[in-house]
């Protein structure tokens, strides 16, 4: 998305024109500071799917019809004059181009309605985070960060009361944590992989408030050794994968089955891949 270079500047101008239209439609909260990061991944997806070579094959098929008749021209003309033949085969080149250009565009209009749509639906699950009249509300931000404090008390009473006793409010992070569903604070990579299990939560996003207390957790020697309020406020506001993704994800999964048994029941009952594979090898 660098404005620097062309391509970039195309999906810049697509990404405010979903802004734009998203604060049109929706005049009772309009845009908020962050929207743009909760709308990136998305983009970001639809994009890679044009990109693939699934909708590049629609390139070739659009200008097989021309470039083979640009090709018969070609060698009929190389009898009578390299110089024109020449000028063919750049306009061959040419329409290959532009119907390069045409699929491509028209994969990225494609893209951008996607994610519109897409992005549409995760902020009606997720706007009343960035409506500044409802953070001291039970449907506000506010609301949901002493959720995390509480889970905190209830999972580790030590290390909450040392973060008490020092006064890291987990204002101090888990504010940009939940609000931006851990965009800044993990490669692009990891925010999707995080997003899959985020976005299949029938809980609406219950399951964050746990990874958020999987890495505080995570991190719990740290903190604990340190004892310092702005350690601890650096450590938590600059995450910056500190902890990998792969051992955050199964101890947030571990915290949140604990406090539903039913869950942990059923996913006991799920055959392991390792059984499957077993299972297909004999």
């Amino acid at each position: 998305f660098n404005r620097e270079q062309p391509q970039g500047r195309l999906h810049h101008a697509a990404l405010s024109r979903i802004l734009f239209l998203y604060a049109k439609l929706n005049p009772g909260i309009r845009y908020v500071q962050g929207m743009n990061e909760l709308l990136a991944p998305i983009y970001f997806v639809f994009c890679q799917e044009a990109q693939s070579p699934a909708a590049s094959a629609c390139v070739s098929s659009e200008s097989n019809g021309e470039s083979t008749e640009l090709l018969t021209s070609e060698e009929t003309l190389c009898t009578h004059d390299d110089g024109i033949a020449g000028s063919v085969a750049s306009e061959m080149e040419l329409g290959s181009e532009a119907a390069t250009a045409v699929c491509a565009s028209e994969d990225l209009d494609a893209a951008e309605a996607d994610a519109f749509f897409c992005f549409t639906n995760l902020m009606a699950e997720v706007r009343d985070h960035f409506c500044s009249k409802l953070d001291h509300t039970e449907l506000g931000i506010s609301s949901r960060i002493e959720k995390l404090e509480e889970l905190l008390a209830s999972k580790d009473l030590e290390l909450a009361a040392m973060l008490r006793r020092l006064r890291v409010s987990p204002t101090f992070y888990g504010f940009r944590w939940i609000t931006l569903l851990m965009t800044q604070e993990f490669d692009l990579p990891d925010v999707l992989r995080l997003w899959d299990t985020l976005l299949a939560d029938e809980s609406r996003f219950d399951f964050l408030i746990y990874f958020c207390a999987s890495m505080v957790l995570e991190i719990r020697n740290d903190l604990m050794l340190s004892n310092d309020f702005a350690y601890c406020v650096k450590a938590l506001q600059r995450y910056d994968n500190r902890v990998p993704m792969h051992q955050l994800l199964p101890r947030a999964i571990s915290l949140y089955t604990e406090d539903r048994p039913a869950l942990k029941r059923k996913l006991a009952e799920l055959p392991r891949a390792s059984d499957k594979w077993k299972l297909h090898v004999v």
